[in-house]
């Protein structure tokens, strides 16, 4: 993110899925953004988990992924992350966030780690999907696999001009 990108202390970011928003922590460290905003099934849970920054900071949505794609629509966004989260979702519905991301969302920037094709599992459920078709509307900046785990790969995509 800080070779790649202009985010700064004004950027607004979203994870999709953020749990503890570990990774949010680490950039709003870094950048000192206060724009912050995150999603997971239950906000009680994910805020025990938060550094006392990120409860400071953060927006928390609470719900479903697919729902919060519909319902929360931000088309000012600078960074929408998403880590480990979108191979837990059934292939329709994980589709259906990517297009919404792509097309009502708009952020200038994606940060992904996700699974690699041929490392599907069944339990845990960890599914590949198409994340090609961000490509049709993003240039890939940045594409590495993970050091922690070779099955991800992580991507950074800035929207096309």
């Amino acid at each position: 993110l800080i070779e790649h990108t202009d985010l700064d202390s004004d950027s607004k970011i979203f994870e999709l899925g953020s749990g503890g928003a570990r990774n949010l922590h680490y950039i709003h460290q870094h950048f000192g953004m206060t724009d912050i905003h995150c999603s997971d099934l239950w906000e009680d849970a994910t805020k025990n988990e938060m550094t006392q920054a990120m409860r400071k900071y953060s927006t928390f949505y609470e719900g479903d992924s697919e729902d919060i794609i519909n319902d929360e629509v931000m088309t000012d966004l600078d960074l929408f992350l998403t880590s480990d989260h979108l191979m837990h979702l059934h292939p329709e519905k994980a589709d259906h966030i990517i297009k919404k991301i792509m097309l009502d969302w708009k952020s200038k920037y994606i940060m992904m780690r996700e699974l690699r094709e041929g490392h599907q599992t069944t339990h845990p459920q960890r599914l590949f999907h198409d994340y090609n078709q961000f490509l049709s509307k993003y240039d890939l900046v940045y594409d590495t696999t993970s050091k922690t785990e070779e099955s991800f790969f992580i991507w950074l995509l800035r929207r096309k001009k």
